[in-house]
């Protein structure tokens, strides 16, 4: 999809652009310079005010449980629980890619992925960021059944990455569940883009 992106901004600017076309062409490069900055970054390279990062773990593209929530009942029914039952929701829809690419016929709505994680062995850490490198287009999160935050910026919002702290929902020893609600009102929908836990000191 950045191939993709390349081109589109390539063919920008071989034309003239009206001052609004250009602020919304402007806010695409500042987020992808955004996701590249992240992707270049290294374990106790950066930091967060005096916090220095020490470890990342990237989720997991598959394994994770998908169902689509057209009436949008799943928060009321309490579909971020870890003792949700999944066993009925597809397991064929893995984030990294929009979930177009894996449905029968196009969908514009909410829908919700979780997966179960264990982290692996780590050095002593003292905060953690859940970073989301793109999800299509807004998402509320849960780690463990507690809220963590969400994104909310609306159609604009489909490729510009966040960051939310789990240090009080996530757990070191035991498995940690991860519930993602996804909303998308055009096109493509879904987690598009890698899943990171950063762990500072």
């Amino acid at each position: 999809m950045r191939n993709q992106q390349k081109v589109q901004w390539a063919d920008k600017l071989d034309t003239v652009m009206q001052p609004r076309e250009y602020i919304a062409f402007a806010a695409e490069r500042i987020a992808d310079a955004a996701v590249r900055a992240w992707h270049a970054r290294k374990p106790g390279g950066i930091s967060f005010g005096l916090s220095h990062a020490v470890a990342e773990t990237r989720l997991p593209p598959t394994g994770w449980r998908f169902a689509a929530d057209p009436e949008g009942v799943g928060r009321d029914r309490h579909w971020y629980r870890p003792d949700w039952n999944d066993g009925d929701w597809r397991d064929d829809v893995p984030i990294e890619t929009s979930w177009q690419n894996h449905l029968e016929q196009p969908y514009h709505g909410a829908a919700w992925y979780r997966r179960e994680i264990e982290l692996p062995e780590l050095p002593p850490w003292n905060r953690a960021y859940l970073i989301f490198e793109g999800v299509d287009e807004q998402a509320w999160v849960w780690v463990n059944g507690r809220f963590v935050g969400d994104h909310k910026m609306g159609p604009s919002g489909w490729n510009v990455p966040f960051r939310l702290d789990v240090t009080d929902a996530l757990t070191q020893d035991t498995v940690n569940q991860i519930a993602v609600k996804a909303a998308n009102t055009a096109k493509a929908g879904g987690i598009w883009q890698p899943l990171v836990l950063h762990f500072f000191r």
